[in-house]
């Protein structure tokens, strides 16, 4: 292991949490499978829309490339949590959650978590989870693989107490092993990530985003670059 990885095993069974881009890399070079963990908010909003209906999901990194899908597809995106000109909608998963998307097709251009999905390219699957869908994502990576990295992929290469509980969490369902989510909710609550996001005007995405386990969604990046929802946990 290098320094600031983690990792949990049990028997023939191995999870690494490897943290920010470095994590979406390292499971691209070792070709493993590989979770995505963005849970304010990308993460959340992928799994919001997959459950909500839509049919896909392209991830691209710039406003510029995200524009040029109009208007075919609806424009979901932020930069530093803020909402960009020229999209429909920001990512706000609390937000989408209210709305149909049945069939539709969204570009999403977020801050992070697109990021970490196109830095993990090699991997030989990428999943993307967070706490609404955290049981599901562990049960399918228990389904198919012995060993996974998860990838809490933070801030700009910092890391962030939330991406970090969620993958201990998925980590510990993985193993079988009890998680107090009572505990994990009281700590993000009373950290200083809350209060930002309070302080921004986005109380309704931090309760939205704390749910747990409140969906069996589980996204897959295929290798056209869309993410789909998964109709089985059975990977080919």
């Amino acid at each position: 292991m290098t320094i600031g990885e983690q990792m949990i095993q049990v028997n023939n069974k191995r999870v690494r949490i490897v943290s920010c881009l470095r994590g979406a890399k390292e499971s691209a070079r070792a070709k493993s499978m590989a979770v995505i963990i963005d849970v304010f908010r990308a993460s959340s909003t992928i799994v919001t829309l997959l459950e909500r209906g839509v049919e896909e999901i392209m991830p691209v990194l710039s406003i510029k490339e995200a524009l040029s899908y109009k208007p075919d597809w609806i424009l979901v995106g932020e930069k530093g949590d803020k909402k960009l000109k020229g999209f429909d909608f920001d990512n706000s998963p609390s937000t989408l959650n209210r709305l149909n998307w049945k069939a539709k097709r969204v570009v999403l251009t977020t801050s992070n978590g697109v990021e970490g999905l196109i830095k993990a390219q090699g991997a030989s699957e990428i999943l993307v989870g967070c706490f609404l869908n955290a049981r599901a994502v562990a049960d399918c990576v228990s389904q198919n693989v012995n060993e996974v990295v998860l990838v809490p992929i933070g801030n700009k290469g910092e890391k962030r107490l939330e991406d970090e509980m969620c993958a201990q969490m998925i980590g510990k369902y993985i193993m079988s092993q009890p998680v107090d989510v009572q505990m994990i909710k009281r700590t993000i609550l009373h950290s200083p990530i809350a209060e930002r996001l309070k302080k921004r005007g986005l109380r309704a995405d931090l309760r939205f985003c704390l749910k747990f386990n409140v969906f069996n969604t589980v996204p897959k990046l295929g290798t056209d670059m869309r993410v789909r929802r998964m109709s089985s946990c059975t990977l080919k």
